[in-house]
Parts: structure tokens; C-alpha cells; sequence
């Protein structure tokens, strides 16, 4: 997440959550994770609290292996293309599924800092 208004209100979400009545971002021997920390966490743990994030904004994020494309068989390598989704507009296809969420992050900060600063 870059900055803009967006991360205001993502950082705004966050910590209400986490200052809530629920165990919201709770790692037992850790304690809550506070804002800071968690962009320190790698993507793949952060992944579920932005789909959370943006759902709650109804902005829906889906990455997928193409099942038509190539994949990884027995024994024999192949290429993996991910799919990725949003509001089910197929916006892009990447080699990774890291890379498609890197992309997805990407653009859902630019549309909801466009929104919010309509």
C-alpha cells in the first residue's frame, strides 16, 4: 500500500479491529500486532486482512491458477498463469501468484484513492 487516503483508512480499520472486542490480529506469545508491525509481516500474512479490508470497502479480489493454461505435473515442470479478479473483471494474468498479489494491492489502492478523493 503506497499512502494516500487509502492507507490512512486502511491503518483506521486496522486498529479499530485490533482495539475491538475480537482477538482480531492476535499471535499467541506475540500479543496483538500493531499497524507498524504488520507491514513488516511478508505478504503472504498480511494477504487475509487486505481481502478482509477491501471486502469490507466491496471491492472483491480473487487470484486463481488458470485450469486451462499449463501446470505442474507429475514429475514435469510447466508454467502457472494466476488469474487475477476484481468485482469479477479479469484485470490481469501473472506468472506468480505473489506477482498477482503485489498487482492487486497495486490497484486497489489506486481506485479506492480515486474514490476517495472524489
Amino acid at each position: 500500500m503506497k499512502g494516500g487516503k487509502n492507507k490512512e483508512q486502511f491503518e483506521k480499520w486496522y486498529t479499530t479491529r485490533m482495539n475491538g472486542d475480537k482477538d482480531y490480529y492476535w499471535l499467541t506469545g506475540f500479543g496483538k500486532i500493531p499497524v507498524g508491525h504488520f507491514y513488516e509481516l511478508p505478504l503472504s500474512m498480511q494477504w487475509g486482512v487486505y481481502l478482509e479490508y477491501y471486502d469490507s470497502l466491496d471491492m472483491y479480489i480473487e487470484i486463481y491458477p488458470d485450469s486451462f493454461g499449463k501446470r505442474k505435473d507429475w514429475g514435469e515442470e510447466s508454467e502457472v498463469t494466476f488469474i487475477l479478479n476484481m468485482n469479477l473483471l479479469e484485470v490481469g494474468r501473472h506468472t506468480s501468484r505473489k506477482e498477482a498479489q503485489q498487482e492487486a494491492l497495486k490497484k486497489a489502492d489506486e481506485i479506492i484513492n480515486e474514490r476517495l478523493n472524489d
